[in-house]
């Protein structure tokens, strides 16, 4: 008889509560809480750190010979550090990045078992929890997931490594109301790809989730940057239909592979038939599928396309259309009212003012000084003279208006009287409005008044004196 079949990995042993797991290089200790839930190969449970009764992390436990888990940590440790994550997210100028930061990892004795522990930050819930109540996602809730993988891919792909099995069970939720705190999960079929050679292996084909897999893990080539595309594209179509074309036919790797193939021969059109209820997502859904089959197996992904496509995705909005009614009344527009619209026009712009010149404001400050000099002295001055005979002769004195008429005096700019008021110097002279009713400026126009007051009160009394002297 042959041997029997030793299965490739284990299932770890069920921990009690509160077992202590020791951090070697923090020399921290955590505690086991309850299980939440048991994957292919390992239990994953709640976990607290010592001396908090919060159970904030999340634990996941295999044996330590078991592949997958040893892979994640190898990933973790690599690239999944929290100073790692936070100098990329200050180096970008983004908030949230959607991967999980390593919080611990080690490996302890339970019984005669020898057990490989990882501990991550513990999140709300699963997408694969809500799609299976919604069973669908809308066009905007699918938008937010997939800017949020993007981010987590673009991550991955800078430090070389390709995550190969996204899937809703595979995206955790900070928030279960809010999609865009979408965090991506579960490395146990990631590797570096910086080193990929096209050579297909049969030992390694189909791997990963046969429906969403990519065309090159069913040719058997190890996962490639582009696959990490191509995969995301086959879950948006069933986020957003709750379908897949080959969906019934799981269980066949192969009769998946051959239809993905026929899929993606014609990806324009057969898009169109499967997204015919979301023609809103086409554009950048095929800008995935397009950039995936377009970029070479060994190179990198242009992402900045991607996100192109995403963001005129989140921001179009549908054409608004005229209603009928609309239509006819502003094309029934006769010419008479067209006409009178451009006599209006017309007018408009010979009657409209046009700004005034420098020279011209000159001119119009000028004419009303002139003005104001003339309402200032409107009769003439009466100057007493020797009296001859016993009688008083008097004579009128030219006023300054005369005296520029007739080129004797200069005429003045200001008028005396406008000078002797500060308030009124103030509204003549140009630019001083905007002078507060305090400060130099306004000291020396003060002083000119007070002078101008001086003189006037100095020549009066002169003139009194002269007078007294002759009587």
């Amino acid at each position: 008889m042959p041997p029997k079949k030793v299965p490739l990995h284990q299932l770890a042993p069920p921990l009690p509560q509160k077992t202590p797991l020791r951090d070697v290089s923090t020399k921290k200790i955590y505690h086991i809480g309850t299980q939440i839930a048991t994957g292919g190969f390992g239990r994953i449970y709640s976990c607290s750190e010592e001396g908090s009764r919060k159970e904030n992390y999340c634990c996941k436990v295999e044996p330590q010979g078991n592949g997958p888990l040893f892979t994640e940590v190898n990933v973790f440790q690599r690239i999944l550090r929290a100073a790692d994550i936070n100098a990329y997210k200050t180096g970008r100028k983004i908030t949230w990045l959607g991967v999980p930061p390593m919080i611990s990892t080690g490996i302890f004795d339970y019984k005669q078992d020898k057990l490989r522990y990882l501990i991550i930050p513990k999140y709300a819930t699963s997408l694969e929890e809500i799609r299976e109540k919604k069973k669908v996602f809308d066009p905007k809730a699918c938008l937010k997931i997939v800017k949020c993988v993007l981010d987590a891919l673009e991550y991955l792909h800078t430090k070389s490594y390709v995550h190969a099995d996204i899937k809703a069970g595979n995206i955790l939720l900070e928030d279960p109301a809010n999609l865009s705190t979408s965090v991506l999960v579960d490395y146990g079929l990631a590797r570096m790809a910086s080193a990929n050679v096209e050579k297909p292996d049969k030992k390694r084909a189909h791997n990963g989730t046969a429906i969403f897999t990519s065309i090159d893990a069913h040719r058997g080539l190890n996962p490639s940057y582009r696959g990490d595309i191509e995969i995301l594209g086959y879950n948006v179509i069933y986020w957003l239909t709750g379908t897949l074309p080959w969906q019934n036919l799981e269980s066949n790797a192969e009769k998946v592979f051959a239809a993905k193939q026929d899929f993606v021969k014609d990806v324009k059109e057969n898009l169109k038939k499967v997204l015919e209820k979301h023609q809103s997502c086409f554009s950048w859904v095929e800008k995935l599928f397009r950039v995936a089959l377009d970029t070479p197996y060994t190179s990198g992904v242009n992402f900045k396309q991607i996100h192109q496509a995403c963001n005129t995705g989140s921001t179009a909005s549908p054409a608004k259309k005229a209603t009928p009614s609309v239509v006819r009344a502003s094309t029934k527009r006769s010419s008479t009212e067209d006409e009178e619209n451009r006599k209006d026009v017309k007018k408009a712009k010979v009657t409209a003012p046009a700004k005034a010149t420098r020279v011209e404001r000159k001119k119009v400050f000028v004419k009303e000084v002139n003005a104001s000099e003339s309402d200032s002295s409107p009769s003439p001055v009466v100057t007493p003279l020797k009296r001859a005979n016993g009688v008083a002769h008097t004579s009128s004195a030219p006023t300054s208006k005369q005296n520029g008429q007739n080129g004797i005096i200069k005429k003045s700019r200001v008028a005396t009287a406008i000078k002797q008021d500060p308030q009124q110097l103030r509204t003549k002279v140009p630019g001083m409005l905007n002078f507060a009713t305090k400060g130099r400026r306004s000291i020396i126009i003060n002083k000119i008044a007070k002078r101008s007051r001086r003189k006037a009160t100095s020549s009066q009394e002169n003139d009194d004196n002269s007078e007294s002297s002759e009587i």
